[in-house]
């Protein structure tokens, strides 16, 4: 991400000097330039811009860019999920509290109407055991744990690039259908650019460059609810996702995307502290003496007996030996002048930036630092401010995203059912759920007492008999 300054050089030269071309010096060597101005551009919007590439592809393709006219967005939103830590920590750690405890069966809930997870959608295995059934018959070989990767697929997806695309395809052999599904990369899937009453399209290419379009034609599959026939029993949909915005209309933003300088500031402090590293002055002794100009074996003898006399053992071997300069002054020259531009290492500010950049990354997710297992300072009792944080952000987001990763995993079941059936069944009582890890601390206070209750006093006779 980094942006070449763009050096304008001054011309110092004279048209009404005179001609020193008889000069050995001035016709040998060419005079130098001593000065530039550079201008620098915000990164980030640079990175967005993307001006180049756009008209490469869209300008023979009639497909919708994911952002202003370019693609660019996409690869930063990905840049910044591997290698902003906080980012990819909060992305992480909510994955790992919306699937740990992996798949169960749970009674159907139409999206949107509010209901209680343990007691509104609880089933007994009979019941369980129907649906599980159902779900193995339309592929001997899928799997849950297929089932459950899908679904994670999708929220990685919606986490790094505010947009899911899950695809379903179906086939029919000998009369008999089997059904394959798959949470196709976002990176991969454009939007045909069609009118405002035309069904939409989805184009996906592994690469949206113009040569690879041209050698490799992308697939075109429509948008559920509608179905591409390809023939001969073949037939695909895709359900897309997206985390809505205003203003737009095709794809989706990330929740975080406002958090975006941030993690890119994560990003530059990798950078500024292996670079710095990789562009310090490795030299550590500068050595200037002074020789006239036929005594040339003087200079190398000096620079034998520097070599025995401040190098340590290990430079004889090549090993981490010791740095150092010799330079040669002739008596007439002017001493040497050496300029050292000392990098930023004040650490009050390094650690304010980082602070300030993990707390805005945690405000745009809406999670807790917590959860993310750092401890608060100053505080005692973690274990119980664990215990209010998770109930919280458990309402408020672990739920939320479990419901939005499986919704379209259920929905391809619905429309698997439709076209076995020719309506639904199965898949309007009973659905997919998520298994809560610390699914105890939900429970209310008297709740949690359960079994301890004491048991309802009722009438009694003298001799301990009930009435």
């Amino acid at each position: 991400m980094t942006q070449d300054l763009a050096a304008y050089e001054i011309d110092e030269s004279c048209a009404a000097c005179p001609d020193e071309s008889s000069n050995p010096k001035k016709t040998r060597f060419s005079r130098r330039k001593t000065g530039a101005f550079g201008d620098v551009y915000d990164p980030v919007a640079e990175e967005l811009r993307d001006v180049e590439l756009a008209p490469m592809i869209y300008g023979s393709f009639p497909i919708v860019p994911f952002f202003d006219n370019s693609d660019a967005t996409l690869r930063v939103l990905r840049r910044m999920r591997e290698l902003s830590p906080t980012h990819a920590s909060c992305v992480g750690n909510i994955r790992d509290y919306v699937f740990g405890g992996e798949l169960t069966v749970r009674r159907y809930v139409e999206p949107g109407m509010a209901f209680d997870m343990e007691q509104d959608t609880e089933l007994g295995k009979p019941e369980k055991k129907v649906f599980t059934d159902f779900v193995r018959s339309l592929n001997p070989q899928l799997t849950f744990e297929q089932i459950l990767g899908e679904s994670i697929g999708i929220f990685e997806n919606l986490k790094t690039y505010g947009n899911g695309f899950f695809r379903i395809d179906a086939v029919q052999v000998m009369g008999k259908w089997f059904f394959y599904f798959e949470s196709v990369d976002a990176e991969k899937c454009r939007y045909l650019a069609t009118e405002r009453n035309e069904d939409k399209v989805i184009v996906i290419s592994p690469e949206w460059t113009a040569i690879y379009i041209q050698s490799h034609p992308p697939e075109f599959v429509d948008v559920f609810p509608n179905w591409s026939d390809y023939g001969n029993g073949r037939m695909s949909t895709i359900i897309h996702i997206k985390n809505k915005v205003v203003g737009r209309d095709w794809y989706g933003l990330p929740d975080a995307f406002g958090s975006l300088y941030w993690q890119y500031l994560e990003v530059q402090q990798g950078q500024h502290g292996t670079e710095g590293y990789a562009n310090d002055f490795i030299a550590r002794v500068f050595f200037e003496i002074t020789a006239e100009e036929d005594d040339d074996g003087d200079e190398d003898d000096f620079d034998s007996a520097v070599r025995r006399t401040f190098t340590n053992q290990a430079s004889r071997y090549g090993e981490q030996p010791k740095r150092y300069i010799i330079r040669r002054r002739l008596p007439d020259d002017k001493p040497a002048f050496v300029h050292e531009f000392k990098a930023n290492t004040e650490h009050q500010y390094h650690s304010v930036m980082a602070a300030t950049a993990e707390r805005e990354i945690l405000k745009a997710h809406n999670w807790h630092s917590v959860l993310l297992g750092a401890p608060t300072p100053g505080r005692i009792g973690q274990n119980e401010e664990f215990k209010e944080v998770y109930k919280q952000k458990y309402n408020s987001v672990i739920r939320q995203w479990q419901e939005r990763s499986l919704r379209p995993i259920i929905q391809g079941m619905q429309a698997c059912e439709m076209i076995l059936k020719g309506r639904l069944d199965i898949t309007t009582q009973y659905s997919f759920g998520l298994f809560n890890l610390y699914a105890e601390y939900l429970k209310s206070e008297a709740d949690a007492m359960g079994d301890n209750k004491p048991p309802i006093p009722t009438d009694q006779n003298d001799d301990g008999t009930d009435v």
